[in-house]
């Protein structure tokens, strides 16, 4: 007791004012709680190989057996890997015949040298296998063709003396941190041996970094992994609780000097196909569970059906906290998961924001892109296809469009921003995945098409003012302040 007394006094000054303690609780030791870290290590230090294989091994069993991270993945895949090639050379021709080598080279056939997968699922795979394994690759062939590398992969072969450069991770890296060559190996009667060194030119790579100095990505799943294997198993739990529960169907409490003390003496649950009645005898009651069952009672007895509250309302809430969270590894909003408790306003802002967290995903995968465009177009120009064609060749991937909530409400808000100056057409076209001046160009075919036919076709409500004589009023109006003004003038 005197020393407790001691050490509450030194936190007191001779006014019996506390002194104010500086410094991070962060690092003080509390026994409550885990103590702080004392060490920094890299993150190759911190997930050594064998420990990653163990991580990429239950992230791809979670995604092959739960069905909520499965999903997740795939939501993510959506948002971040689809992209459409876009030639902008200025010349109609040559963006034609760049958009037919693009469209012919991406069928699987063409671009993958197994061929199993078009351009567009071989970079879908390339970012689920970063979402996996950490990181991936694509590896350049000289035939034109593409090889799809997993990060588990990419390791250091047990025949090493052929690859004693090679670090334990499955890399060749310089002095300055730099990677020049990824060690592709196989497995072969287990053991991981060496396929081929492939140079860091002809490998496009990519995965999840968060320090400076990582070789080597971490798959974003490693987070919730236990999180969501415990949920998992404690949804098995309660799936084997309310089984139990189904298999009793009444209980019958009993005052008859007939009935013995247990209560159920002859209880026989029948197993087998479905349909099958349970026969329970309780002293002199013999009956079957059907539907529509009449019982007459003894006096003083009484029957109680025996009703399974599982899940409880607790547990409900809390799965739903816990999928929240799990939501968080690929900053996917829960109105995503479950939009019945979603208003308009709330699902677009939550829209907003997933888009905002996934950018810089996305940017990454488009990169991916631009070097497979690069690589391609300078072959193309090698093989002699794009003759003619000047040095730089403009070209861009443009991402999917962004998905409608409320169609009508987001094009009257499209509208109100181009009328203001605040967007254009352009822009607008873009946001949603489509090309202004392809429309331009479809809607001058259709309208040469409606005059050719002579059929009288109105778009929009009866007495809308059209765009042509929107247009012309304004430049009307403007012509007529001009005047106006010179003449003042």
């Amino acid at each position: 007791m005197a020393q407790k007394l001691k050490t509450s006094a030194t936190l007191l000054d001779n006014s019996n004012h506390l002194i104010t303690k500086f410094g991070y609780n962060a690092v003080e030791h509390n026994p409550s709680r885990k103590r702080p870290r004392t060490s920094i290590k890299s993150e190759e230090e911190e997930l050594k190989p064998y420990a990653r294989q163990k991580l990429v091994a239950t992230t791809k069993d979670q995604i092959r057996n739960i069905t909520l991270v499965s999903w997740m993945v795939r939501k993510h895949l959506d948002y971040v890997t689809q992209f459409s090639f876009h030639p902008m050379t200025g010349d109609e021709k040559l963006n034609d015949t760049l958009d037919w080598l693009w469209l012919n080279w991406g069928r699987k056939d063409n671009c993958d040298i197994a061929g199993r997968h078009s351009i567009k699922r071989m970079v879908r795979l390339f970012e689920a296998s970063k979402v996996t394994d950490g990181d991936s690759g694509l590896y350049k062939l000289s035939s034109g063709m593409l090889q799809g590398i997993e990060g588990s992969s990419i390791a250091k072969p047990y025949n090493s003396k052929f690859t004693k450069n090679v670090n334990e991770n499955g890399l060749v890296i310089n002095r300055y941190g730099r990677v020049s060559g990824y060690a592709v190996t196989r497995e072969e009667k287990a053991r991981t041996l060496l396929d081929k060194i492939v140079p860091a030119k002809s490998m496009i790579f990519d995965g999840y970094f968060t320090r400076f100095n990582q070789t080597r990505g971490v798959s974003p799943l490693t987070s919730a992994i236990n999180l969501y294997q415990d949920l998992v198993e404690s949804w098995e739990y309660q799936l084997i609780k309310a089984k139990m529960h189904a298999m009793f169907g009444v209980a019958i409490h009993s005052d008859s000097s007939q009935t013995e003390a247990s209560g159920f003496d002859e209880l026989d649950i029948s197993t087998g196909n479905a349909g099958t009645s349970a026969t329970v005898s309780n002293g002199g009651y013999k009956f079957d569970l059907k539907p529509g069952l009449k019982l007459e009672l003894e006096q003083g007895d009484k029957i109680d059906t025996i009703e399974s509250k599982t899940p409880s309302a607790e547990f409900r809430d809390y799965t739903e906290l816990m999928v929240r969270i799990g939501l968080l590894a690929l900053d996917i909003p829960y109105s995503f998961y479950d939009s019945r408790q979603a208003s308009y306003s709330a699902m677009k802002q939550d829209r907003v924001e997933y888009e905002t967290s996934s950018r810089t995903k996305k940017e990454s995968n488009h990169d991916v892109y631009m070097q497979i465009g690069e690589w391609k177009i300078q072959q193309w120009r090698d093989e002699g296809l794009l003759n003619g064609a000047p040095d730089v060749i403009k070209f861009a991937f443009r991402a999917a469009g962004r998905p409608w909530i409320e169609e009508v409400k987001e094009i009257d808000a499209a509208i109100k921003r181009i009328d203001s100056g605040l967007s254009s057409r352009t822009r607008e076209a873009i946001i949603h995945g489509d090309s202004f001046k392809e429309i331009l160009a479809e809607l001058e075919e259709e309208k040469n098409m409606i005059q050719k036919s002579g059929v009288n076709i109105v778009s929009g409500m009866p007495g809308q003012t059209t765009i042509d004589e929107r247009d012309a009023t304004v430049e009307k109006t403007e012509t007529e302040t001009k005047e106006k003004k010179n003449g003042e003038e």
